[in-house]
């Protein structure tokens, strides 16, 4: 008679826990600790149109984030996929496909927040001096939110290949980047100009871009990733980009809803008036910081 032995199902707790820890820290860095660095030193700068514009906009950029992660999950999803299998070349050419259909939809986002930043800023129906404050500051983050884009898609490919922990260091570079360019272009410090609320603005371009460098020379030398022969070239697979495409926009009707409600009840604010505004900023910066 055979003995009755316990059977392990699954991955381990310890196993899970070391995927948990490297995503807990990763979103921390991601959404909370730069947030809030950043609104302490905008807070800083004495300036209430300044300090509302940055609340506002950051709603609008916080749901276009959630965009992002849609095709970072799908990425991940179809990566995973083919890893799991054992397809490694194929996985490969999901992250192939999946960069340069984040570079054209963060081209065409960036491209819509560049020149229309006055009308977002007018559906609002913030005043003239808002708006004029914020025109440069949403130009600047747009240039920053293709480089997002861009960093996403290696995000994606690499917690689709499960490894977690290279993509927590490139978040925590690029999170130490911005903080510390953060603080020398909104204060104007070591000969720096003094850029206030843009700076913070130039400083989140310069994450991402520290971000997108980091996760391209990680691809190019890293022998972990030699067998998925990665091409980065533009040779797109129309069924790959409808795969990447099908996953995504459930993602981001999910992602999308709660921060479409947050927006509209901006714009429902708006009418009370500059300290409202930069009032609930502070709020929710509160609120980001517990979920």
């Amino acid at each position: 008679m055979g003995t009755n032995t316990p059977k392990n199902y699954g991955e381990s707790y310890p196993r899970i826990l070391r995927y948990f820890y490297p995503e807990f820290i990763t979103a921390l860095l991601l959404y909370s600790l730069p947030l809030l660095i950043d609104a302490y030193f905008i807070g800083h700068l004495k300036s209430t149109p300044s300090y509302a514009v940055h609340g506002v906009s950051q709603l609008f950029f916080h749901w276009i984030t959630k965009l992002a992660e849609a095709f970072l999950v799908s990425t991940l999803i179809l990566t995973g996929q083919f890893n799991g299998q054992e397809k490694f070349k194929q996985a490969g050419k999901v992250l192939q496909n999946s960069l340069w259909l984040m570079i054209a939809v963060g081209t065409i986002i960036a491209s819509i927040l560049y020149f229309g930043a006055y009308w977002l800023y007018w559906w609002y129906d913030l005043s003239e001096e808002l708006i004029y404050v914020g025109v440069p500051f949403i130009r600047l983050r747009a240039i920053g939110i293709f480089f997002m884009f861009v960093a996403f898609s290696f995000i994606g490919f690499l917690r689709g290949i499960k490894n977690t922990r290279v993509p927590m260091y490139i978040f925590v570079l690029g999170s130490i980047s911005f903080v510390f360019f953060d603080y020398l272009l909104v204060f104007g410090i070591f000969g720096l100009p003094e850029m206030g609320l843009c700076g913070s603005a130039v400083a989140y371009i310069i994450q991402y871009v520290v971000m997108s460098i980091a996760a391209i020379l990680y691809m190019i030398y890293s022998p972990e990733i030699s067998i998925y022969h990665l091409k980065l070239l533009p040779n797109i697979s129309k069924q790959k980009i409808e795969n990447l495409l099908k996953l995504s926009w459930p993602i981001m009707v999910d992602k999308s809803i709660i921060a479409l409600s947050y927006i509209w009840l901006l714009q429902r604010t708006a009418s009370m008036g500059t300290h409202a505004l930069a009032g609930s900023k502070m709020l929710r910066d509160m609120e980001q910081l517990a979920f």
